[in-house]
Order: C-alpha cells, then sequence, then structure tokens
C-alpha cells in the first residue's frame, strides 16, 4: 500500500519529469511512476495509474477549456444586446 505523503510528493516530481531534455514529449510522467511504483504495485498497475493521471489531466484541461470559451462567449453575447452602447477601441 502506498502512503499519503508519498503520493504527494510523488505525483509533482512526474509532473515535472517531462520538462527534463532526456524524457520525451509523452512518456516521461509514465516512465516515473514504472520507476517510482516498482516496489509497491506491478508494473501494470503502475502504468495504469499514470494513464489515468494522465487523462484525468487532459479531462480537467478539456472542461476548463470549455467553460472559459463559453465564458468568452456570453460576454460577446451581452455586448450585442440591443440598446447597449458598443465602442470598438476602449473608452473615448
Amino acid at each position: 500500500m502506498i502512503s499519503l505523503q508519498f503520493f504527494f510528493f510523488f505525483i509533482p516530481i512526474s509532473s515535472i519529469s517531462p520538462c527534463c531534455p532526456f524524457h520525451q514529449r509523452r512518456g516521461g510522467p509514465e516512465a516515473t511512476y514504472l520507476f517510482y511504483l516498482r516496489e509497491f504495485t506491478t508494473p501494470d498497475q503502475a502504468l495504469a495509474l499514470a494513464l489515468l493521471t494522465t487523462f484525468s489531466l487532459m479531462l480537467i484541461g478539456v472542461i476548463g477549456g470549455l467553460v472559459y470559451a463559453f465564458s468568452g462567449m456570453r460576454e460577446y453575447e451581452e455586448q450585442k444586446t440591443p440598446g447597449r452602447e458598443t465602442r470598438v477601441g476602449g473608452n473615448h
């Protein structure tokens, strides 16, 4: 069983590993998971945890991007409402 302290130490290290020049674009965090978790789990379970973490971070990014995109569209629609004065180029 993995202790919670080890897990909180380990996640930032695996997130920083793609920044290292000796890791590929993809595969750095997965290799880090395999290296550090080999004494706690099997390689298959370590790789599954790495992929689960990677895909969950991607999903959070997609959700955040959609929220950002739709919030910008809402502000744009509010500016186009009739009766409101819209100015291009700021306040003059």
